[in-house]
């Protein structure tokens, strides 16, 4: 369906490393139980598989390209404040940017929107890539800022819950 052969070279092992880490995630959940887990390391081969998912896609112009906000916000929610700015604004962003250049430059190749899409090099190489990237930054960054103050509301009902079922322990050993 893509006559397009670097298309097919970034896309196939973004696809198999994701399945790959989907599975491997699941066995060794499955032999060692959730602290067998690493979710810094999956996010951030998820972020990576991401960016190429969306490089391969269509560039800024792609579908896969919300997914870039969504794992920005589930990274924040599941890792340390300081990790997920080094990912969103170290690995993400800079992507957006270099899709940017690609778009407007048509280097290193001519067009980052697939035949499927139609032609669009009139979007391509105007304003458009400027603007979306800067909207993509802005998004990028309110997704894992909105990240980091879900993970904080949770960790404050937990604490809450906590001090409750502690109350309700203490009040039952008082009787």
């Amino acid at each position: 369906f893509e006559p397009t052969a670097w298309r097919r070279a970034v896309l196939a092992p973004a696809v198999v490393m994701m399945f790959v880490l989907s599975y491997v995630e699941w066995a060794r959940y499955r032999a060692h139980g959730a602290r067998a887990l690493s979710v810094p390391l999956n996010l951030a081969l998820m972020m990576l598989g991401q960016i190429a998912i969306a490089f391969a896609t269509g560039g800024l112009f792609s579908p896969a390209i919300a997914g870039m906000v969504l794992i920005a916000t589930a990274a924040a929610v599941f890792s340390e404040t300081r990790t997920v700015f080094l990912f969103v604004d170290g690995v993400q962003v800079p992507a957006i940017w270099g899709m940017a250049l690609v778009h407007a430059f048509g280097w290193p190749v001519p067009t980052l929107i697939p035949k499927l899409f139609g032609e669009a090099s009139v979007l391509e190489h105007g304003i458009a890539p400027w603007v979306a990237a800067l909207l993509y930054t802005v998004m990028l960054n309110a997704a894992a800022r909105l990240g980091v103050l879900l993970r904080d509301v949770f960790g404050e009902l937990f604490e809450e819950a906590i001090e409750e079922r502690d109350r309700a322990l203490a009040m039952h050993d008082e009787q």
